[in-house]
């Protein structure tokens, strides 16, 4: 007994620690209650038969926190261009998630796929979020998703995903953590091509936030994505966050 009471208690310092840093492709801590944030992405990458040509791709993303331990999220505006088709809703989905935190860090979520443009599925995506840290210094991300679609005559699970990432702060020894240096990785098993993606996501990353409570701030990363078994496509990703806590209202 005394054993977990020691680990859960060094889980709860670890999970509480002061985490700045997102990663670029990654969910991470509760939004927080009555905050309402907004992301805009850009993400540029190569396309076309020999992925010499460039898409892009800025979909919008809403969350909102009902309380300290539940939020949702929402896909709103999954706006992208490609040379063959011009402006489209490209592969991003409208879709909304809500999220629940089942103990400090470690967070459920079923994320409701609605199509967008011709060719996608109603679809269902569960998934588990989990970040800890280490003081100011370092944080890590860790998600799990199972997506699935109902109409695809290919099968209902389409992949297993498990992403990582880890955030390193090196001006949290100067009392500076608000900027922030990361990688992130991404495997996955591909029901559809049936294989293993080893590198279904790679990149390196830079954040930096503009305030210290890190409601606002933006994300740069280049990166490597395997679009087939042997296929690979390079791009390079941002996006700017902003959130506002509607408590500062209640407070006035």
């Amino acid at each position: 007994m005394k054993k977990l009471i020691i680990f859960l208690s060094i889980i709860t310092i670890i999970s509480s620690s002061h985490l700045l840093g997102f990663p670029y492709d990654m969910y991470s801590g509760m939004t927080g209650q009555m905050t309402l944030g907004l992301t805009g992405y850009l993400d540029t990458r190569n396309v076309g038969a020999k992925y010499k040509e460039v898409a892009f791709q800025s979909p919008i993303y809403l969350n909102y926190g009902i309380t300290r331990n539940i939020d949702i999220f929402a896909g709103v505006l999954p706006i992208s261009y490609t040379p063959e088709i011009g402006i489209g809703a490209g592969t991003y989905q409208f879709s909304i998630m809500p999220r629940f935190q089942f103990m400090e860090g470690l967070i459920g979520a079923a994320e409701i796929l609605f199509p967008s443009s011709k060719g996608q599925n109603f679809g269902l995506n569960p998934q588990l979020h989990y970040l800890g840290g280490l003081g100011d210094f370092m944080s890590g991300f860790i998600n799990i998703e199972v997506p699935m679609y109902f109409d695809n005559p290919l099968g209902i699970v389409e992949a297993v995903r498990l992403k990582g990432s880890l955030a390193l702060y090196p001006g949290s020894f100067l009392g500076f953590s608000l900027l922030g240096i990361y990688i992130e990785y991404h495997i996955s098993y591909d029901f559809y091509g049936e294989y293993v993606s080893y590198l279904d996501h790679l990149g390196l990353g830079l954040y930096l936030a503009f305030n210290n409570d890190a409601t606002f701030g933006i994300n740069l990363s280049p990166f490597v994505n395997q679009v087939g078994k042997n296929q690979f496509a390079f791009g390079f990703g941002a996006w700017i966050y902003y959130a506002y806590d509607f408590r500062k209202l209640l407070n006035k």
